[in-house]
C-alpha cells in the first residue's frame, strides 16, 4: 500500500468539508424574499344578525346571533295552530335598502 495514499483521502476529506462548508455559507448568505404578508380568503360577518326562517311545518324560527362573541342572543318560535291564518311579510324599505338602522320594521306576522 502507498503511503501517500492516507494523506490524499485526508486531503480530500478535509477539501470536501470545506468545499460543503463554503456551499453552507452560500446557502445562507444568499438573500431571499419572506414575504410580510399573507393572502387568503375570509367570509365578513356582521357584529349581530337577527334570522327569521320559515319552517317546513308552517312555523316561523326568529334568531339574534351576535357573531362578535358567538351566542346567541335571542330565539323564538312562532308556530300557528290549526286554522290560523298566518303571513310573514318582509318589509318593501328593507328588501331595497342596503342596511337596517336600530328600531327599523323588519317584517310583519
Amino acid at each position: 500500500m502507498n503511503p501517500h495514499s492516507n494523506i490524499i483521502t485526508f486531503k480530500r476529506k478535509y477539501l470536501l468539508i470545506f468545499i460543503g462548508g463554503v456551499c453552507l455559507l452560500l446557502l445562507i448568505g444568499v438573500p431571499f424574499r419572506i414575504p410580510c404578508s399573507i393572502s387568503t380568503t375570509g367570509k365578513i360577518l356582521p357584529g349581530r344578525e337577527y334570522l327569521i326562517v320559515r319552517r317546513p311545518d308552517g312555523g316561523i324560527t326568529t334568531q339574534l346571533v351576535n357573531h362578535a362573541v358567538s351566542v346567541t342572543e335571542l330565539a323564538g318560535v312562532i308556530q300557528p295552530q290549526r286554522g290560523d291564518a298566518q303571513q310573514l311579510k318582509i318589509s318593501e324599505r328593507v328588501i331595497s335598502s342596503e342596511g337596517i338602522a336600530y328600531g327599523d320594521t323588519l317584517a310583519l306576522i
